[in-house]
């Protein structure tokens, strides 16, 4: 697993309810069968308040929007 500050976290834009969102990243989880997740922070029903959600990584529905420091590499 490996996870960012929040001062310095990669980006990436989500395909949620119909919609691509900015969504902040908490960890990326790399699973032993080779698959991933990505653990992000998301507005989903409010503009004030973000809830944490991890989605399994898909490119057609994932894209980098900020790499971070240390860079994403998904």
């Amino acid at each position: 697993m490996q996870t960012w500050p929040r001062t310095s976290r990669p980006a990436l834009r989500i395909y949620i309810r119909g919609q691509w969102r900015r969504c902040p990243v908490i960890a990326l989880h790399q699973y032993a069968d080779g698959r991933r997740a990505v653990q992000v922070d998301v507005h989903l029903d409010s503009a004030t308040s973000y809830q944490a959600r991890t989605y399994r990584w898909d490119p057609d529905a994932i894209r980098i929007a900020a790499a971070g420091e240390p860079p994403f590499e998904p």
